[in-house]
């Protein structure tokens, strides 16, 4: 009976302390994490496996397994960049009474780092950028930061190609049979240099091809040359998250389309649908250019020209989608000579850039043309034999072509800037 008393007494005194001291018993009761859980930031992540790594890394956050419960979420994506490669983009967002707390931020791992390496990094990145989230919590009181960097590593961060990215090609051919021989060569340079505010690229392109047929039972001894070369720059100017403008400069020789020489300035402005920090995912831009052309003819002109200036307008509409194995892009361009609307042009691309290794790159491209602009045609028209060996340009109402090719970026690693005014 003494036992059932003092049993009886202690259970009176725990209901009673109990309620004094709801919330210890609501605690013990329920489960819920501790003083200290409770104190750290609880963080969304998608797009990162190893979340152990993180917890290791990030003391100061607990990361939740759905996104109610977060006060941030954290999405990375993989997207890629003009010089090859690819870029890791990591966006912040905050939540409750962290909403309207955003960021963004990109990482461009080097070609031969390794997975875990590029796993390390995103860890570090992340946890220097939930800190910022953080110091909006009770958990900032425990957070202290400490810089630690070495004279080398500084050095390190420089550039040395300063932003400028290269691509050079060249190819020969020499073929020949009894009554035929022949020779070409094409290459290109091209230079560019991109930050987010500045675009500029300059283009130089060469094609030199002869063939001597000679066939001495017939009589005929022929030799046919071929030339085209052009160069073209470009530089632009962001002016906001959808407007930019610049200039467009072109001077080429062609031969088959009556191009003794020929020189074009055309300023232009773009605008984009979206907004110029999305280009690593997509764009939808509108280009306007109005330029000045001087050629100078081979041959005089239907028209009875061997010279003339031209004023010309063109509206541009284009779509470009970026993904992990490359990107797809489709324009449409209308084009047409103030001095005579009806001589214009319609022209639609569409292509496919495949990445296969690192900034190795494949890509496919489609282009059909309407065509009423042809000033060049020559009065006397073409020979029979500069018609077979496609010498010189035929009048036509449109052309269409097919492309296969391979490309090879090099220069500056740090060139991962996605700024797409005034096209690629």
């Amino acid at each position: 009976m003494f036992l059932f008393k003092r049993i009886h007494c202690l259970f009176l005194f725990l209901l009673i302390l109990s309620s004094f001291f709801p919330s210890l018993y609501s605690q013990v009761s329920n489960g819920s994490p501790s003083n200290t859980e409770n104190r750290k930031l609880n963080v969304y992540v998608s797009g990162f496996t190893d979340i152990s790594l993180l917890s290791d890394k990030i003391n100061f956050a607990v990361f939740v397994s759905e996104k109610d419960s977060a006060l941030v979420i954290v999405k990375i994506e993989e997207g890629p960049i003009e010089s090859g490669g690819k870029k890791f983009i990591i966006t912040f967002t905050g939540r409750n009474e962290l909403k309207g707390i955003n960021d963004e931020l990109s990482y461009v791992p080097n070609p031969d780092e390794t997975e875990e390496n590029k796993k390390q990094t995103l860890a570090v990145m992340l946890k220097v950028a939930l800190i910022k989230y953080a110091a909006h919590t009770p958990v900032s009181e425990n957070i202290s930061i400490q810089y630690d960097h070495t004279e080398e590593q500084v050095a390190a961060v420089k550039d040395k190609w300063n932003y400028w990215l290269f691509n050079i090609n060249c190819h020969f051919d020499l073929n020949g049979e009894e009554s035929m021989k022949g020779k070409s060569f094409s290459g290109g340079f091209s230079a560019r240099r991109i930050t987010d505010a500045w675009k500029i690229r300059g283009d130089i392109h060469t094609y030199y091809d002869e063939d001597i047929f000679d066939m001495e039972e017939i009589g005929l001894s022929y030799t046919d040359i071929t030339r085209n070369h052009n160069f073209s720059g470009l530089i632009v100017k962001s002016l906001s998250d959808h407007w930019s403008i610049g200039s467009f400069s072109k001077a080429s020789q062609a031969t088959y389309y009556n191009n003794k020489f020929s020189v074009e300035l055309a300023p232009a402005v773009e605008y984009n649908i979206f907004p110029y920090i999305e280009s690593e995912k997509r764009s939808f831009t509108f280009l306007y250019r109005l330029g000045y052309i001087y050629r100078k003819y081979w041959e005089e002109t239907i028209y009875g020209k061997t010279n003339e200036g031209l004023f010309q307008t063109s509206l541009m509409a284009d779509v470009e989608i970026f993904k992990t194995w490359g990107s797809i892009e489709s324009s449409l361009t209308g084009s047409l000579y103030l001095k005579d609307f009806a001589q214009n042009r319609l022209t639609w691309n569409f292509e496919i850039d495949i990445r296969i290794f690192k900034r190795l790159t494949f890509d496919i491209e489609w282009r059909l043309s309407m065509i009423h602009d042809q000033l060049f045609l020559e009065r006397e028209g073409a020979s029979y034999e500069e018609v077979l060996l496609r010498r010189k340009r035929l009048e036509t109402q449109y052309d269409y072509s097919i492309e296969f090719g391979i490309g090879y970026s090099f220069g500056s690693l740090k060139n991962n800037i996605v700024n797409p005014i005034f096209g690629n």
